[in-house]
């Protein structure tokens, strides 16, 4: 594993081809990642102690048993968190039809039933130390070569499950890892394991420009415009049209709804909680999201000071953590002055709050996409990104860009039904993606 690793981010560095597949896996393991904080220089040293820290906890885990037999199941599940198993087999089950027993969660990787192999991993974390060296003393990519000792652990821990467990089949949800690709091409180019990805509903332009699978799952159908957008770094064999990753626990909220009702005229807000992320420091990809939101709630505050309407706002997870919660409340307060506001309810999935708003409109949510899958008035109010929405995607329909924009976009679409809205727009493909030829 550790050669090919090297060869792919060499491939990368120095190849002019870079939309092979080689090239995607090393373009990828050298992206942004979500484990490093967005954060300023980085010592000389730092790489080193990464090493020194893989080769520690290498030698501290505990060594699993030779061969531990899970399941006959040839399928598995791999992603973040064990506290994810139940949701990820039951979206599986609902739009797939298919059982799958296994499940491999990152967290517990390194643990006696997700071993790492211990000889072969020293050797390899031993090549990998001494292959990338020069490229982190020499080249700019010195942030997410911090990463590649723990991501080849973790790649090795995933692979030996498979090989003990005879896995043909694997579902992968976190495919905005940095080693997602390289893990794609290396398991079935190694072992004829399938993999399935699963995007979730953020638009791949913002984490998976570049994918490698044999199969990918749309969550929505703005996906499909970035399919062909980006499809010399997308290299994938089929196209399945499902749906939104939690979508099918709301499913029966929404089915029989009558989407030819706009009485209720109210406007709602759903945050993405981006000034928490901000102040944790957690890698924004450049669409400047705290900025954006901040300028959705000045224009509420505007636009609403001259109307009778009423506001809801739908908090972000963070933004109910006891830690933040009054902190998010003063800070809404400070924003919406004299109008009427107020919170959805706390201890109620924003998911399934849907019909307590006519119209929502943020900058981005993936809750947003799930709204239009469920067919659901939708408006994007978008600034300072450059790769969300595609010029050739009919997404811009729904989409302003000025103020001026967004107020003309909000009365037009008020006056709408549900579906008049979809018509209209030009969107009637994006609810129920999964019932679409």
């Amino acid at each position: 594993m550790s050669s090919r690793l090297l060869f792919c981010i060499y491939y990368f560095i120095f190849s002019k081809s870079n939309k092979s597949v080689y090239g995607i896996a090393g373009e990828s393991i050298l992206g942004k990642s979500f484990r490093l904080k967005d954060s300023g220089s980085i010592s000389p040293l730092s790489f080193h102690k990464e090493f020194i820290k893989s080769l520690i906890k290498l030698f501290k885990a505990k060594q699993g048993n030779k061969v531990i037999k899970v399941s006959d199941s040839k399928k598995a599940i791999y992603d973040v968190y064990r506290s994810d198993e139940n949701l990820r087999k039951s979206y599986i089950k609902f739009f797939g039809n298919v059982d799958v027993i296994n499940f491999i969660p990152r967290e517990e990787l390194g643990k006696p039933l997700y071993y790492f192999p211990k000889r072969e991993s020293f050797f390899g974390l031993l090549f990998l130390y001494l292959g990338t060296l020069p490229i982190f003393v020499f080249s700019r990519f010195k942030m997410p070569l911090l990463l590649i000792f723990q991501e080849y652990l973790e790649m090795k821990a995933v692979t030996k499950y498979i090989e003990n467990n005879g896995i043909k089949h694997l579902y992968h949800f976190n495919i905005y890892e940095i080693e997602s690709n390289f893990l794609s091409y290396f398991l079935n180019s190694q072992f004829g394991v399938k993999t399935t990805k699963c995007p979730s509903e953020v638009p791949l332009s913002f984490w998976n420009k570049n994918i490698i699978c044999n199969e990918l799952i749309v969550c929505n159908g703005y996906q499909l415009d970035e399919i062909k957008k980006y499809e010399s770094s997308i290299k994938v064999n089929e196209i399945l049209k499902w749906g939104p990753e939690q979508g099918h626990l709301v499913e029966q909220l929404y089915r029989n709804r009558n989407r030819n009702d706009n009485s209720k005229m109210v406007l709602g807000y759903i945050s993405t909680g981006a000034w928490i992320r901000e102040k944790e420091g957690h890698i924004d990809q450049g669409f400047q999201m705290a900025k954006n939101e901040l300028l959705v709630l000045k224009f509420f505050n505007r636009f609403l000071s001259k109307r009778n309407s009423k506001l809801i706002v739908y908090l972000h997870p963070r933004e109910k953590m006891d830690k933040y919660y009054q902190e998010a409340v003063a800070k809404y307060d400070s924003l919406l002055i004299n109008i009427d506001y107020e919170f959805a309810p706390l201890e109620v999935p924003s998911s399934q709050l849907f019909m307590n708003s006519d119209l929502v409109v943020s900058f981005y949510s993936s809750l947003l996409f799930e709204r239009l899958y469920f067919g659901f008035k939708t408006i994007f109010y978008t600034l300072y990104s450059d790769d969300f929405p595609l010029k050739e995607s009919s997404i811009n329909n729904i989409c302003a860009f000025s103020e001026e924009e967004l107020e003309s976009l909000i009365n037009a679409s008020l006056s709408l039904t549900d579906n008049e809205f979809f018509e209209k727009m030009n969107i009637k493909n994006y609810p129920y993606l999964k019932k679409q030829a």
